[in-house]
Order: structure tokens, then sequence, then C-alpha cells
């Protein structure tokens, strides 16, 4: 079982390779679970994404934020995932 996993990851990831236009790397970071004593979830502290092909990065910090505004931020990321999508796929 270990194996076939092995070898289907490596599938994707050849695949992923020879079209990496096609796909943006998103990286989230969040407080430390360690300094949470509440029982809340951990607050994002910054995204960033990272376009495969061309190795560009951009990041968004958002420390101390609302939620609201955080919440407006994954979601300017998640459409700006979209539109890449959409002007490779026309």
């Amino acid at each position: 079982m270990r194996y076939k996993r092995h070898k289907q990851a490596k599938k994707i990831l050849k695949e992923i390779e020879k079209s990496s236009r096609d796909y943006l790397v998103i990286h989230y970071s969040c407080e430390s679970f360690y300094d949470i004593q509440d029982g809340r979830t951990p607050r994002i502290t910054s995204i960033a994404v990272r376009e495969l092909d061309s190795g560009q990065t951009h990041s968004f910090p958002f420390i101390r934020l609302p939620r609201s505004r955080e919440s407006l931020l994954m979601q300017s990321v998640a459409s700006m995932t979209s539109l890449k999508r959409l002007c490779l796929t026309n």
C-alpha cells in the first residue's frame, strides 16, 4: 500500500512539474498552538502565494487584523487563484 501511494505521489509531482504554470503554492502561517490557553483556533498571521513556474511570490501579512479582514484576505487569495485558473484555461 505504501509503495503504491508513493508511486502515485511521484506521478502527480511529475505532472505538476510539467505544467507548473497551472499551479500556485499557497502557504499560511499561524500563531503558535502552544500559546493558546482558551481553546480557540489559532489565528492566521500571513499567507504567501507563489507562482510555481515563475517563482514570483506575493506575501500577505495580517497580524492584528480583525477576523472580518482576515476572511476578506482569504477570499482575495482564493479569487486570485480562480482568476489565474480562468486565464490559463482560455
